[in-house]
């Protein structure tokens, strides 16, 4: 199936990008170019290969510990605060 041109402006527009005229017909062509390519990757065999697996391991996560001393984390945000008010950021008044 080749690409028209509305096909594109319709791409587009789900895309929310807007595409020239110009640009309409060269995206049709890339597309179809790259769309060729998949087809012809589909077409190869591969019957005779195994599926590889990733191995018994899975989710593997590091224990949660934390790390520092109590406190230290919030000193060092509050410190990176622009203003601070004991322990509690200095922010704009949003509402009157």
């Amino acid at each position: 199936m080749k690409l028209q041109p509305e096909d594109i402006e319709h791409l587009a527009l789900l895309s929310r990008i807007q595409v020239s005229q110009d640009e309409q017909v060269a995206l049709a062509e890339k597309i179809d170019a790259v769309l060729g390519y998949v087809g012809e990757i589909a077409k190869v065999d591969t019957s005779a290969y195994q599926h590889a697996e990733a191995g018994a391991h899975r989710n593997i996560l590091r224990a949660d510990v934390p790390t520092g001393t109590p406190g230290e984390s919030r000193e060092r945000i509050l410190d990176n605060a622009p203003k601070r008010e004991g322990d509690f950021v200095r922010v704009q008044q949003m509402f009157e």
